[in-house]
């Protein structure tokens, strides 16, 4: 059935709502249908809208760059998110819809008062209660219409019937009608109830219901509150459940969003549970209406019904023990990953980390919130370096990095790990004094410990904050030793993949050109043997950046490009926009100057999505200065103007194809 069904006035409503006000909160009871709504409403709002999804979200700290992921905006800078989020939303014709609120409600008045000095931005919220936030207009959605003494099906018994996994005939109608009113209309009442006319008859069913209710009720003729009732038709199901069904129930209620198979069967599965037997349970859950098979493996569980399955598990006092398996089996995934991370399945485990973000960050919130797992947090977010870095996750990494080595204070290989993660990211994010200070308390904890490895990473890390800052010779110096390390331990990591690269941009800009090809050449073939695809297209700029520094401009084009079809897989906005500039570079040293102004400008709002153009080096803003200095003699201050303006509009997706020779846009655009 369709869910709108009968929704039509509901919509009306919220959508006048939405065009004259510009916070809108749609509050009601668990299961009543508030997101459907939102989202079919800003569906029809005739603006672009962008949903932020908040029900996985327990820290509020990352609440800014949670709605910036929705917004696919990714500053990774170490500026305050909240204030690159409403830069950005300034200059932007938006409705915004906040999901799921509740939990945060606090955060997301404060969030929302900061965003709507935006002119042209409006928001949507759902909660089950409102924001209080100043000008918010409420919209109390209603239970689905319920029957009247007419004989056709209301929008309440045509739901019913559309999800029971029986046909039911016009004769059944009068007790549908009751069921319907027994469940006071509730969109998720009605589905969980519809489950159970494949194994009760429509009256059976009613009885059942009224002798549930009435043990509640007592004597009393109200009904029960809505909140009540539907927690109510949910412990029922919890009860028509088997023994088993209903402990895997209580144990996937730790997973935030989705979860696979292989998961499940590790966190749930014991001598109680056995492990075998949760394929099949998971499809009779999914039977239930419990749990939605989702796809690709993959399985989820309504926030409604999560929570009591939560309440459940801790009446079994199982909680810590289950969450304590949840972290362990995803630390056990990401310490595979990172293994696996310089080798032909790279790209699978980009894939697979970030489907399982939300429960990494679960993991995350529950290790660094219990004592007694404090040393366990710190590890997973050190082992998570890959994840934060090739991922575009390095505001969220680094404050989970800063969280952890405040919480663990005692020198171990474990914080060393963290402080050389920690002050790589603070490095990318242009934070050099931090990386700078980060990298020589590893350096002094590592050589206390003997531990070859840290040394090296510490020595890599203080190498960045010195090329960032321009100190090219100290850089030299300092990536030589680090990769010099890196190869003393025989393997091909990543610090020896990306150390090279980093190695050989220094050699370019100190001029040294022929030393510069000849360690990206030793990095290619490192990256070719093992099948690495992140670090090679490091090395496929940087070789782009010494082709054009000698005046190869074709090679130096081939080259950036070659690294940006990399970069694109693993939506690598830093890379990215670092590759968009020196084609606009290379475009200009051709005399293309349309075609370099257009990719400055395209380059100008990627790096504004990064958040720190150009790093702030020295190096990247002198050629950028000079490459839109000549665009500007060559066309003029306004066609230049014009040009660029065309450029900063294209999306980053638009952008990309734009660069790699896919462009479908306006003909005029069309490269000659």
């Amino acid at each position: 059935m369709n869910s709108f069904v009968g929704r039509s006035r509901e919509l009306s409503e919220i959508r006048q709502l939405v065009a004259s006000s510009r916070l809108v909160t749609l509050t009601g009871v668990g299961g009543v249908g508030k997101t459907r709504l939102a989202l079919r409403a800003a569906e029809l709002s005739g603006v672009e809208s962008v949903v932020a999804e908040l029900s996985s979200l327990r820290d509020p700290a990352l609440l800014s760059a949670h709605v910036a992921a929705a917004l696919d905006l990714h500053d990774q800078s170490s500026r305050p998110q909240l204030d690159v989020l409403a830069d950005v939303l300034k200059e932007r014709r938006l409705l915004l819809v906040l999901d799921s609120c509740e939990h945060l409600a606090d955060h997301c008045a404060m969030l929302t008062q900061v965003l709507l000095a935006a002119p042209d931005l409006r928001i949507m919220a759902t909660s089950r209660r409102p924001l209080d936030v100043r000008g918010e207009r409420v919209f109390q959605v209603p239970p689905l219409p319920l029957p009247g003494p007419a004989a056709h099906r209301s929008e309440a018994t045509l739901l019913l019937t559309g999800r029971a996994p029986v046909h039911l005939d016009r004769s059944d109608d009068p007790v549908l009608a009751q069921i319907c009113h027994r469940l006071d209309g509730i969109p998720l009442a009605i589905e969980l109830a519809a489950i159970q006319l494949g194994a009760l008859s429509p009256r059976r069913l009613l009885d059942a219901l009224d002798d549930r209710f009435s043990l509640l009720r007592g004597h009393d003729r109200c009904g029960l509150p809505r909140h009540q009732m539907l927690r109510t038709t949910i412990g029922w199901s919890h009860e028509l459940c088997e023994p088993d069904e209903r402990l895997l129930w209580a144990r996937l209620s730790v997973f935030s969003g989705g979860f696979d198979l292989a998961a499940a069967e590790y966190v749930c599965g014991d001598e109680r549970l056995p492990a075998t037997e949760i394929d099949l349970l998971l499809t009779r859950l999914v039977n239930r209406s419990l749990l939605t098979a989702e796809g690709e493996g993959r399985y989820r569980m309504m926030s409604t019904v999560a929570e009591f399955g939560l309440d459940w598990l801790r009446a079994l006092d199982q909680e810590r023990e289950i969450r304590r398996r949840h972290r362990d089996f995803y630390l056990r995934r990401a310490r595979r990953g990172e293994s696996g991370w310089s080798s032909r399945a790279q790209t699978d485990w980009h894939a697979r980390l970030g489907r399982d973000h939300t429960n990494l960050r679960a993991a995350l919130d529950f290790s660094l919130a219990d004592p007694g797992e404090h040393v366990a947090g710190l590890v997973l977010a050190a082992t998570l370096w890959y994840f934060w870095t090739a991922c575009g996750h390095l505001r969220e990494g680094r404050h989970y990095l800063e969280r952890a080595l405040e919480l663990v204070t005692e020198p171990s290989a474990e914080r060393t790990k963290a402080l050389w993660v920690c002050g790589w990211i603070a490095a990318m994010q242009g934070d050099l004094v931090l990386a700078a200070a980060r990298a020589a308390e590893c350096h002094a904890d590592a050589e206390a410990q003997r531990d070859r490895a840290a040394i090296a990473y510490a020595t890599q890390v203080a190498g960045a904050a010195a090329f960032f800052a321009g100190d090219v010779d100290t850089a030299i110096l300092q990536f030589t030793a680090a990769t010099e390390q890196h190869r003393a331990t025989g393997e091909l990591h990543p610090g020896l993949l990306l150390g090279l690269p980093q190695l050989a941009m220094a050699h370019v800009l100190r001029g040294d050109l022929d030393r510069a090809r000849a360690v990206l050449h030793e990095c290619l073939a490192f990256c070719d043997e093992a099948g690495e695809l992140w670090a090679r297209s490091h090395a496929c700029y940087t070789l782009g950046m010494v082709e054009w520094a000698a005046g190869d401009l074709a090679s130096a084009w081939a080259h950036a490009r070659l690294s940006l079809r990399v970069k694109r897989l693993f939506h690598d906005v830093t890379g990215t926009v670092m590759c968009v500039e020196l084609l606009a570079w290379t475009a200009g040293g051709r005399g293309e100057h349309a075609e370099a102004a257009r990719l400055l400008g395209a380059a100008q709002n990627l790096w504004r999505t990064f958040g720190l153009p150009l790093f702030g080096s020295p190096f990247f803003s002198a050629e950028h200065r000079e490459c839109e200095e000549a665009a500007r003699r060559a066309l003029g201050g306004q066609v230049y103007e014009e040009l660029t303006a065309e450029g900063a509009a294209l999306p980053y997706g638009d952008a990309v194809s734009y660069c790699l020779g896919e462009w479908h846009g306006p003909v005029s655009w069309a490269r000659v």
